[in-house]
């Protein structure tokens, strides 16, 4: 499928998941909110393009281009394109060993130690070399692209710890595949909340075939409940109590049943 066709379904993808996680419960969408900016003109693309000295990602290109300047991603969101952090995109990215096997020559350097859970090391910024950063996923982790070469547009995530760990995927490709895996789950979840399943029979089912944990949140998206405040907190308090919340996502999902029959 090329950029165009993977555009046009991720479009789709978003325009419904906009609808059908009416509550922002997936994960990141409390922060793009399942919505694009305005696509980014080609004048404006080709004067970043001329700034760093090296064309896009052909990937990454078109999703500024197709969809807009920023918006749904792998985790918070893509950033608008004045927010990107290239990493000497003109240079070649080595790779995630190429760096492992540097850091194991200079132990001092780069803070090199291993034991038995594995390598650990620090890649300082100015070290990095043939990525763009496009998205943050938290904690100070990053997810970036090649930015040149056979890899182009391949997914490399940063740890916020310094380390690299090389993606096997394209983005695109990779964000397809997410929002997909979201529209299975909700296809899903539908089906099981129009049975006469009880509500733990529900989520147990869901995370079995889907592992999908979270299908009470998803499920009150799905109905288009809000949670209340007072049950759950708001903002960046939030209450977690099952004993209490339980009960909520039960009466929830039997008022719905009992609006059915």
């Amino acid at each position: 499928m090329d950029p165009t066709e993977m555009t046009t379904e991720i479009r789709n993808a978003v325009s419904m998941l906009r609808r059908l996680d009416s509550q922002r419960q997936i994960f990141g969408a409390n922060a793009h909110q399942w919505t694009f900016g305005p696509r980014v003109s080609e004048r404006a693309m080709l004067q970043w393009e001329r700034e760093q000295g090296a064309p896009m990602p052909a990937d990454l290109r078109a999703y500024y281009t197709a969809l807009g300047d920023g918006g749904p991603g792998l985790n918070y969101g893509v950033r608008p394109l004045q927010r990107l952090t290239p990493y000497q995109v003109q240079a070649p990215y080595p790779g995630a060993s190429a760096y492992l096997a540097e850091a194991r020559e200079n132990p001092e350097e780069y803070g090199f130690e291993e034991d038995e859970e594995g390598p650990y090391y620090f890649i300082p910024a100015e070290r990095l070399r043939g990525l763009i950063a496009f998205e943050d996923e938290g904690c100070g982790h990053q997810t970036a692209v090649v930015s040149a070469g056979v890899q182009a547009g391949r997914l490399v995530f940063l740890s916020g710890d310094g380390e690299l760990f090389d993606g096997d995927t394209a983005f695109l490709e990779a964000l397809h595949a997410k929002f997909q895996k979201h529209l299975n789950v909700f296809a899903r979840l539908q089906e099981l909340v129009d049975s006469s399943c009880p509500l733990e029979e529900l989520t147990s089912t869901l995370r079995e075939e889907t592992g999908e944990w979270r299908g009470m949140d998803l499920m009150v998206s799905l109905l288009s409940v809000e949670k209340p405040a007072k049950l759950f907190g708001s903002g960046s308090q939030r209450i977690y109590h099952g004993k209490t919340q339980i009960p909520w996502y039960q009466s929830v999902l039997q008022d719905y049943r009992d609006k059915r029959s």
